[in-house]
């Protein structure tokens, strides 16, 4: 599925949701960022909400792309570096397509 990410479009892979709507259980998102000192930090985010099942599923599996997205994006602003080479590069070449990024600003809200 693709969707706006910072500004460009990007696929995301639809499996987690389709999953999630197929058998009922909710998706709960989780990072690993890594510090300067190699300890990794498991952070375990709140459910995302999937709808209810007079929603077309489609729109259900959409709807937790997207959510997850935007977590996802507020942690490659807050934390760069957590970035792994090969989603920066697939992000930056999307397709082949060479195109100057659009970076939000700083003064987004981080992630918790």
């Amino acid at each position: 599925m693709e969707i706006d990410f910072l500004g460009r479009q990007r696929v995301f892979r639809t499996g987690f949701a389709q999953l999630a709507i197929k058998t009922g259980v909710p998706a709960i998102p989780f990072f690993a960022p890594v510090d300067e000192s190699g300890v990794v930090h498991i952070q375990i985010h709140e459910p995302l909400d999937s709808g209810n099942s007079t929603q077309p599923k489609s729109e259900r599996i959409s709807s937790l792309i997207e959510q997850y997205a935007k977590l996802l994006e507020g942690y490659w602003i807050a934390d760069p570096g957590n970035i792994r080479k090969e989603q920066f590069l697939s992000h930056q070449n999307h397709y082949g397509r060479q195109t100057e990024p659009t970076v939000p600003s700083p003064s987004r809200s981080r992630a918790a």
